[in-house]
């Protein structure tokens, strides 16, 4: 993971060097690619192991191991799996009585309810996290959080209150300097700018965090930005840019074998391809997208590759299709409670007249 996410490494427990009778020598990755080559490999007996923690009693490595693996996990693990370990994990650092382990548990565990869709839950966890970080005056850790809390309302539809969080982030990261979380508060403030329509502040944002992402050579941070930039550009009516970046995005979410990464990239270019009049290609990429996607748990973006079908089978003359997926996208979106809901209930109700 020191590899994949250098700028973060201050953030993971760091284990001891091997020694003694059994140390032998640690593995060393020549880049990236190789990290990630050993990470896939290996995925089963870590999980494994991170079970046998807890279940042996073992709270140090219960807490640690998912907090070193967590970027890797919320990627490729299915959201119900992560969240059974994140449990663990909390309950592990309140067994060891570690302030600083609980709050990145319960971090970890907010983003975990994020991708379920839970957003109360996610903003409970939050603040609680945000709390200890404030009560053990690590404001790095506090920067951390208020970029997730960001995150975490401009999904539910709280944009104000997001950017005052991400702004407040950058200010503290660029302050301590943190620059792991100053790439998350850039990468994060583009697209609530966006959405509240400041499109030129949030242009300006979309390009420093793709530059500070390439300068740092963040692979998956380069990827992420990419995407949001090509929404940015989607929302201007240009979707021969937004197509492009989009499949920049989804070549290196590719390398990086990100499962949620490959179907968000598909999902960005089926809307891209839809919106230039080419709903056979867009098709295929919703189609890969629900490939990657159901398996995660990841409902907000299930709900939008369920919108884009609907309106693609629309396109395509084949309205029974478009009415079930827009039923099962007013669904997913109604029950997240999210303001994308009114779209998909506004789109079902056109479908049913």
């Amino acid at each position: 993971m020191d590899v994949l996410v250098p700028l973060e490494r201050h953030h993971r427990p760091q284990p001891p060097a091997p020694g003694g009778a059994g140390g032998g020598t640690p593995l060393v990755f020549a880049d990236p690619a190789e990290a990630t080559d050993w990470l896939t490999r290996e995925h089963a007996n870590l999980l494994a192991l991170t079970r046998h923690a807890a279940e042996a009693d073992l709270p140090e490595y219960a807490a640690d191991l998912p907090a070193i693996l967590w970027r890797h996990l919320k990627r490729r693990l299915p959201a119900q799996e992560a969240l059974g370990l994140g449990l663990d994990a909390l309950r592990a650092t309140r067994e060891l009585g570690s302030p600083a382990r609980e709050a990145a548990a319960l971090r970890h565990l907010g983003l975990v309810q994020y991708q379920l869709g839970d957003f109360p839950q996610a903003l409970d966890l939050l603040h609680r996290a945000l709390e200890l970080q404030r009560l053990t005056g690590n404001r790095s850790g506090e920067a951390h959080v208020l970029a997730n809390l960001g995150l975490t309302l401009t999904r539910t539809g709280r944009l104000e209150e997001a950017l005052g969080h991400h702004r407040e982030a950058l200010r503290l990261a660029r302050e301590l300097p943190e620059p792991a979380v100053e790439s998350i508060a850039l990468t994060n403030l583009g697209p609530t700018l966006t959405r509240l329509g400041r499109m030129q502040e949030a242009l300006e944002r979309h390009r420093e965090a793709l530059e500070f992402h390439r300068s740092g050579g963040n692979r998956l941070g380069q990827a992420i930005a990419l995407n949001q930039f090509g929404e940015h550009q989607q929302r201007l009516n240009r979707p021969p840019e937004a197509l492009d970046l989009y499949q920049e995005a989804l070549e290196l979410h590719r390398d990086l074998g990100d499962t949620f990464g490959q179907a968000e990239s598909h999902t960005l270019l089926g809307d891209a391809l839809l919106a230039m009049d080419a709903p056979e290609s867009a098709l295929r990429h919703y189609r890969a997208a629900v490939e990657f996607l159901p398996h995660t748990g990841e409902r907000y973006n299930l709900g939008r590759i369920h919108v884009g079908l609907a309106r693609t089978h629309l396109r395509l003359g084949e309205p029974d299709l478009a009415r079930k997926h827009a039923g099962l996208a007013a669904g997913i979106h109604g029950a997240l409670g999210i303001p994308e809901a009114d779209e998909a209930r506004a789109l079902l109700a056109a479908l049913s007249e």
